[in-house]
This record gives structure tokens, C-alpha cells and sequence, in this order.
């Protein structure tokens, strides 16, 4: 989605969806929660609305 914003981002998150990660290692050692999939949309929409990618 976002590299319809900005093309020059198509490449690193082509690259993001081709990695196969492990969470465990943040979670265990770091005690990190991941966010749930609507929170994090609301997220990057919120961020993208305030550095004035999209209006």
C-alpha cells in the first residue's frame, strides 16, 4: 500500500514479504508484545496523515 505513495519503497517491501521472521526471540527476551493487525493500520495510517504523505 504504502509503495503506491512512495515507488522507491517498493523494493524494500517486496523484500519484507519474501522474509520469513521469528518474533519469538523480541518476545521472550524483550518481553515485546506485537500490536494487533487493526491497530497497526490505524497506525500507519495515523503516521502517513501526520508527516503529510497522503492527505
Amino acid at each position: 500500500m504504502l509503495a503506491q505513495f512512495r515507488p522507491e519503497l517498493k523494493p524494500v517491501l517486496l523484500e519484507m514479504v519474501r522474509r520469513k521472521t521469528d518474533l519469538s526471540k523480541a518476545q521472550r527476551e524483550l518481553g515485546w508484545k506485537p500490536i494487533s493487525v487493526k491497530e497497526a493500520v490505524i497506525s500507519c495510517a495515523n503516521s502517513l496523515l501526520e508527516l503529510q504523505i497522503i492527505k
